[in-house]
């Protein structure tokens, strides 16, 4: 949001240095503290159809190649290997540094 009330600060995640500094994203819950660890920061267009909604895959293949494709867009390298039994969160939020933008930051679940 063009306030800055709400993941507002995510931008910052395209900025090397923050990224790997923040690496980290905690989740203190009432059952659990979960630790995720980014491994794909990348911006695009949102009519390109990439929000990515697709939550339930019909096969492990095609959710290793949606687990490929997002760690592909990153412009980062964040050293992270990732693999088809990985549970991640993705945080998406508005880009305003062209039309209808979106930034992702994609992370997965520390064992």
């Amino acid at each position: 949001m063009k306030v800055g009330t709400m993941f507002h600060n995510l931008r910052y995640y395209l900025k090397e240095s923050y990224a790997k500094e923040h690496n980290i994203i905690r989740f203190d819950t009432l059952c659990d503290d979960l630790e995720w660890e980014v491994f794909s920061i990348y911006n695009e267009d949102a009519n390109n159809g990439c929000i990515g909604n697709d939550t339930v895959y019909p096969d492990v293949g095609g959710y290793d190649a949606y687990i490929k494709d997002i760690t592909e867009k990153s412009k980062i390298d964040m050293g992270i290997d990732t693999s088809n039994t990985d549970c991640i969160v993705t945080l998406v939020t508005c880009d305003y540094s062209y039309d209808n933008g979106r930034l992702f930051v994609h992370a997965k679940l520390k064992k």
